[in-house]
């Protein structure tokens, strides 16, 4: 799914894709879904990722702060909002995501 949005009054590509295993592996259980939101200049404002690492499930926020060179992140464990995680990593080189790729292809022949 690939649709617009605004991000800190700036317009954005929003791609959210859905990670589903096969049933039928049942030693395989993923169940993901993964958002991105990139500028015209495509780079990432904003990443989210709503997935279970070892049965705990998660939603993670990264916020791109390209101005400041940092990256805001924001992990909340889904059953339990009280258990949060806030930190900042430095921003000190391009980053580019797997999703945002289902963009590019479409933004060459515009």
């Amino acid at each position: 799914m690939c649709n617009t949005a605004t991000i800190d009054s700036a317009s954005v590509y929003h791609i959210k894709v859905f990670i589903d295993s096969n049933h039928t592996l049942f030693f395989v259980n993923i169940h993901s879904i993964f958002e991105s939101y990139i500028d015209k200049n495509f780079r990432i404002r904003l990443f989210r990722a709503v997935e279970k690492i070892e049965n705990v499930k998660y939603d993670t926020e990264y916020r791109f702060n390209y101005w400041d060179r940092l990256i805001d992140v924001h992990v909340t464990d889904v059953k339990d909002t009280l258990e949060v995680i806030d930190k900042q990593l430095p921003l000190d080189k391009k980053v580019l995501d797997g999703i945002s790729l289902v963009f590019l292809p479409g933004q060459m022949f515009i």
